[in-house]
């Protein structure tokens, strides 16, 4: 592994460090895809910290030349997805394998062994879908998926409609991400309108975390360091047991996720 950058957050990096994969979530809304730029912002932010990432991508579909978590589930004592090298993260396409774990009454905890199977011991495995599917895969996992507010046209209601689906599911408490420019400090921000929605509508008060942006829509390396530590502490630890073996296939870098669905 490559050595530990020393940064504000390496004490605390040092006292999260777990023996466990920890389980993650965001959700994906929406034609614009608001959440990919901080999802590819903090996989690469857990890899610097030396947690090595595998994320499982409901928005891309296995194939013959690209298999993912319908291979995994058909033959799992032959389709392990190991990593050699920790310096990198995957990206496993997952729609086709998460419709049949939904149509089969599973949840991911269910399927805990072989999840623990995707990376390293102290990894991160990132579920990234629409609410629909967290709500069913994610179920009793004491999970806090991560919402982005988008400014952009028809966000706000796809959002607040992602919300009310996850909101009073027994396990699910989602965190709504502000990446609000901070020349726009002044308005009234789509992570606030929604937090006003929820407790207006669904008498709900919503977790909210600020992540402030320059006009380049770049947040700093420190917030983004505090942002990826608080994920993970309440991140749902797994807690089977799979020895890692070495995958074959190429590795995804930040280059390859960096794509649109």
């Amino acid at each position: 592994m490559h050595d530990t950058t020393l940064h504000q957050a390496s004490g605390l990096a040092g006292h999260l460090r777990h023996p466990n994969c920890r389980m993650v979530a965001m959700v994906t809304y929406g034609p614009e895809r608001a959440e990919l730029p901080l999802l590819w912002r903090l996989c690469l932010t857990w890899v610097e910290l030396g947690y090595p990432v595998t994320v499982l991508d409901a928005c891309s579909q296995e194939s013959f030349d690209n298999p993912g978590l319908e291979q995994m589930l058909e033959a799992p004592l032959v389709q392990k997805f190991g990593m050699s090298d920790e310096n990198v993260w995957r990206v496993i396409p997952s729609a086709l394998g998460f419709s049949k774990m939904i149509d089969a009454g599973q949840s991911l905890l269910d399927m805990e062994n072989l999840l623990v199977g995707l990376c390293p011991e102290d990894g991160v495995v990132v579920v990234y879908a629409h609410a629909e599917h967290l709500v069913s895969l994610l179920r009793s996992s004491k999970t806090q998926p991560l919402l982005v507010a988008s400014s952009a046209r028809d966000s706000l209601l796809a959002s607040y409609m992602a919300l009310k689906r996850m909101i009073g599911v027994q396990g699910l408490d989602p965190l709504v991400i502000d990446q609000s420019d901070e020349s726009l400090s002044r308005r009234v921000s789509p992570a606030q309108t929604l937090a006003d929605c929820t407790k207006n509508h669904l008498s709900h008060d919503l977790k909210v975390s600020y992540l402030r942006c320059t006009p380049d829509d770049a947040p700093s390396a420190a917030d983004l360091q505090r942002l990826a530590l608080r994920v993970l502490e309440s991140a749902h630890p797994l807690s089977g047991r799979w020895s890692t073996l070495t995958h074959n296939g190429p590795k995804m870098g930040t280059g390859q996720f960096h794509r649109s669905h």
